[in-house]
């Protein structure tokens, strides 16, 4: 007599076949989760004032910098060619220069270490006071350093989003030879010290997207008074004045340390790479925020990026599936 509870061989397989099925299905929903989120705001470090006379094994060190590429100015700093070449290719991802509009400087020397052309070119004027908008360049100094780089479209940089500066910054995304903007905001703005006053920094972002330019923030660590509070507060800012153009790859947060006075300049070794306070950890603050998507991780270790599952972007995926239920 046939064993009522026995499985014939072909029902089993068939089992087999349906149970895989859902569970290619439920590894595909996860995929799809995590590249739904695929892109979100990037982090790298500006080499401005980066110097080996401050930093203990400065070209070495630099490696625990590594987030999503590198910010390239190098007029404050004192490294020879072949060690910039050593320090970019430590730094891998995009990488964006920095030059005043009187020259190519920055454009020139990374295109002569590297070999090729950077990932983009910033030109701004300084003093701040030759045009109305301050930083920002004409239309007839766009078109002169777009021409510079080989008819490659442009950025250049404000420091509000108001007055003068909007209009400004409106004529240069309206421009297509402009494909970005760069803003250096004042702390108190980009952290809404006093509620209401930002400089017009979500309408900024807002202008952005709705251009589909991309929004690069030039910003500062705990050498230049900037705490780790100030870093959680910005990032909280951002991603509640636009979350949906925060967490895009358009939007990229440059961590810089511009403090290079005299001799009491704060550019040493922990200034850099200290716990807290410094460089580095405004970097690790800025990868743990849940709509990062880069190279880096949170870990501390900005080296190797780890694959996670979820919201986190491209490299850091965190898809939780536990409360999908599948029936088999």
């Amino acid at each position: 007599m046939k064993n009522k509870t026995q499985i014939s061989p072909k029902k089993q397989l068939a089992s087999y076949t349906r149970i895989v099925g859902k569970l290619i299905g439920l590894i595909t929903l996860a995929c799809f989760i995590g590249l739904s989120n695929a892109h979100a705001f990037e982090i790298m470090v500006s080499l401005n004032t980066y110097k080996q006379s401050k930093i203990t094994d400065a070209i070495n060190k630099v490696e625990e910098l590594k987030a999503d590429g590198a910010w390239f100015i190098y007029g404050n700093s004192d490294f020879s060619d072949s060690e910039w070449g050593t320090i970019l290719n430590k730094l891998p991802g995009k990488h964006y220069t920095e030059d005043i509009v009187q020259n190519n400087n920055a454009y020139n020397k990374y295109s002569f270490v590297m070999g090729k052309k950077p990932t983009g070119a910033m030109w701004y004027i300084e003093p701040a006071v030759e045009t109305p908008g301050g930083t920002v360049l004409s239309s007839t100094q766009i078109g002169n350093k777009y021409a510079a780089t080989g008819n490659n479209k442009i950025m250049t940089m404000c420091r509000a989003y108001v007055g003068d500066w909007k209009t400004e910054v409106d004529r240069c995304l309206n421009d297509s030879r402009v494909n970005g903007i760069i803003c250096e905001p004042v702390k108190d703005a980009i952290t809404e010290k006093t509620p209401g006053i930002h400089n017009g920094i979500p309408q900024l972002m807002d202008a952005c997207q709705d251009k589909g330019k991309k929004l690069i923030f030039l910003l500062h660590a705990g050498p230049d008074g900037w705490s780790d509070g100030d870093w959680n507060t910005l990032l909280s800012k951002l991603n509640g004045w636009n979350s949906n153009f925060f967490k895009s790859d358009n939007v990229t947060l440059v961590i810089q340390n511009y403090d290079t006075q005299g001799s009491n300049s704060q550019n040493t070794t922990s200034d850099w790479f200290g716990n807290s306070g410094s460089v580095r950890s405004a970097m690790l603050i800025g990868m743990d925020h849940a709509a990062y998507s880069g190279a880096g991780n949170s870990s501390g270790n900005t080296g190797n990026p780890i694959v996670h599952i979820g919201p986190m972007g491209a490299f850091e995926q965190k898809i939780t599936v536990s409360k999908i239920t599948v029936g088999l």
